[in-house]
């Protein structure tokens, strides 16, 4: 009678996954898990080092002319040589409802915003209404020009006086309408609200990152370090996927050892009693357990 054994299945190393067969991630992450300190810090010191060679290294704003295309971008570009460049300019509405141009309260007006204007230093060139004859056809609106002095990119860091002083006439005369709007009081008034807009998300959508990230990764140094990198240091943001590798658990880590089946012992010179018995019954008529008409084995065995 012969006795079947199960043949010896193959092992898998013990190291998991082979060398040849993971990736550079897998690899990098793996050695972030064995070496937490050195690459939490190592990550920390390579941000502060690309901020500090980014900030160094500067960078290039483009102009109107420079993302101008067609014939118009190339016009733009032919007076940007020739060194033709168009001031920033203001204009100051002052309306009113119950008089027109002719009266002395708006003539008085008109007068004020003009001098308050001139008075600042910040235009080059101020139009009152009754010189180059900006009154509207029903005489109840004017307008005041005014040309901004300096390079008109910057105009927008200069046109601070310019409101304030239109303000003050404003204040002067309640009965009328003073208000600016140009060029530069444009780009100072987005410049501030989305200054505002972004400091005041900062707030909102900073903690509720924070909290998405502590829930995502479970770790508070995995989720605070890409919240610091988008929002202190946004020119090394791109060192935000080292967050799976500053934690241990997070971190790629090799498969387990594939547990091995026990061997199982040597079969017995008696009847055997089990029913997980491996091997086949030694008693001729007894069925091997697993096979579709297994049955509890007993003393004495079945001989039929």
């Amino acid at each position: 009678m012969t006795r079947h054994q199960r043949r010896p299945e193959k092992r898998i190393p013990a190291k998991g996954i082979p060398r040849q067969g993971r990736g550079l991630a897998a690899a990098v992450g793996g050695w972030s898990a064995r070496h937490r300190k050195t690459a939490v810090f190592g990550w920390l010191l390579f941000v502060v080092l690309a901020t500090v060679l980014g900030g160094m290294a500067g960078s290039l704003q483009t102009t109107d002319q420079d993302n101008g295309i067609g014939q118009s971008g190339r016009a733009d570009q032919m007076i940007d040589r020739a060194g033709i460049n168009s001031p920033a300019t203001e204009t100051v509405l002052i309306q009113a409802k119950g008089f027109t141009a002719t009266d002395p309260r708006f003539h008085a007006a008109v007068d004020d915003a003009v001098n308050a204007v001139k008075s600042t230093g910040a235009a080059s060139a101020v139009k009152s209404p009754y010189s180059d004859g900006a009154i509207a056809p029903n005489g109840h609106s004017a307008l005041v020009t005014v040309t901004m002095a300096g390079d008109p990119d910057t105009a927008d860091d200069r046109v601070a006086p310019v409101l304030a002083a239109v303000a003050g006439v404003q204040a002067k005369h309640p009965d009328l309408t003073v208000q600016e709007f140009g060029d530069a009081s444009a780009d100072k008034w987005f410049n501030d609200a989305f200054t505002h807009d972004f400091s005041r998300a900062e707030w909102t959508a900073v903690p509720l990152a924070l909290g998405i990230l502590l829930i995502a990764f479970g770790a508070l140094v995995a989720a605070v370090l890409p919240v610091l990198l988008a929002s202190d240091w946004p020119s090394a943001s791109t060192t935000a996927s080292s967050t799976c590798a500053v934690s241990g658990r997070n971190g790629p880590r090799a498969a387990p050892p594939r547990p091995r089946s026990p061997s199982p012992p040597p079969p017995p010179d008696g009847p055997s009693w089990s029913r997980a018995s491996p091997w086949s019954s030694p008693w001729p008529g007894c069925s091997s357990p697993g096979s579709p008409t297994s049955r509890p084995w007993a003393w004495p065995p079945s001989w039929s």
